[in-house]
């Protein structure tokens, strides 16, 4: 089974965050969220894996994330 490479605990499974890039301001005293998704149509976000022990990031490539899951089984 893989282990986490900071904490040593053996995981079955990462936990992700989706981080949405974006920004935010203000218009006529309100708060003014612009997500850059709305706006340029992109996929502009990105993925961090983190070990469901310890929660450090040990990942931040999908394909990393799953050839470390498939290490060792």
């Amino acid at each position: 089974m893989p282990q986490c490479p900071s904490c040593g605990e053996k995981i079955s499974h990462l936990k992700v965050e989706k981080i949405e890039y974006g920004s935010l301001s203000l218009f006529n005293e309100e708060p003014y969220w612009e997500w850059y998704n709305d706006v340029y149509g992109a996929n502009n976000y990105k993925y961090v894996f983190k070990c469901p022990g310890c929660d450090e990031i040990i990942f931040e490539n999908i394909e990393k994330a799953i050839e470390h899951l498939k290490s060792s089984k």
